[in-house]
């Protein structure tokens, strides 16, 4: 006959299946499983669902971006401020050489004239004046100005509207990522951009900077877009 001292190992005793105060046999797992029961594991045993892993990790993504954003995070900083110089460089050549460049393409008559607007702004740079050109060009021609004369003229008419042709050049440069890739090689301080960093720190798993790089792109964005729906309204409220 089997006893059991007080001293028992609750271990051991569990092991044979028999219990400590009256040294009677309680059902094991595997006896539940031979009678065809289904034993009840408890919840704290149980692993969390994928979901909530994964929507933690999104939170400390996002809390970790905030943090770089609020800190000024010296890299960070750094591809804002590197992103910011060369799309408005970008923007000041296209304007150098699109708004001239659209205005005579809108005023000039010749083969193959569509072909040539393919830059955005000297695309709406042409748009823009040749709206302008109907409405004033019959006045200066009565002034004696010919069509490629009047092309400073017609430019400072529309300064307002070629404003929203300038910001839309400066959101195509600052939302691009391929072009950026093949010029520039994605090269750490050097010719890495806000989008092209997105891309890269996404593929390595570094989601709080790509996150921050992200908010801080669709801010800009929204910006932008703001002033050029501003700088349209009030195109079309100054007077003729």
């Amino acid at each position: 006959m089997l006893s059991l001292s007080k001293h028992a190992e609750p271990s051991r005793t569990l092991l044979m299946g028999l219990d400590i105060k009256d040294h009677r046999p309680v059902p094991t797992v595997l006896a539940l499983v031979n009678r065809g029961q289904n034993p009840q594991i408890s919840p704290a045993r149980q692993p969390p669902p994928p979901t909530a892993g994964i929507m933690t990790e999104i939170a400390e993504a996002f809390h970790a971006a905030f943090r770089l954003i609020v800190t000024f995070d010296r890299d960070l900083v750094e591809i804002v401020l590197l992103s910011l110089g060369v799309s408005l460089s970008a923007v000041a050549i296209a304007a150098l050489v699109g708004l001239p460049l659209g205005a005579a393409i809108a005023l000039a008559r010749f083969p193959g004239r569509p072909v040539l607007v393919l830059p955005i702004v000297a695309a709406l740079t042409r748009q823009i004046v040749e709206d302008l050109w109907e409405d004033y060009g019959e006045q200066l021609r009565s002034l004696g100005s010919t069509p490629f004369g009047s092309i400073g003229t017609l430019l400072w008419e529309g300064r307002i509207t070629l404003l929203t042709a300038l910001l839309a050049g400066f959101g195509r440069a600052s939302a691009e990522v391929g072009a950026v890739m093949i010029v520039g090689g994605n090269i750490d301080h050097l010719t890495r951009m806000m989008t092209t960093t997105i891309a890269l720190e996404t593929s390595k798993g570094n989601l709080a900077l790509a996150l921050g790089l992200g908010l801080l792109l669709i801010l800009l964005s929204l910006l932008v877009n703001g002033a050029a729906t501003i700088a349209g309204g009030f195109s079309r409220r100054m007077p003729a």
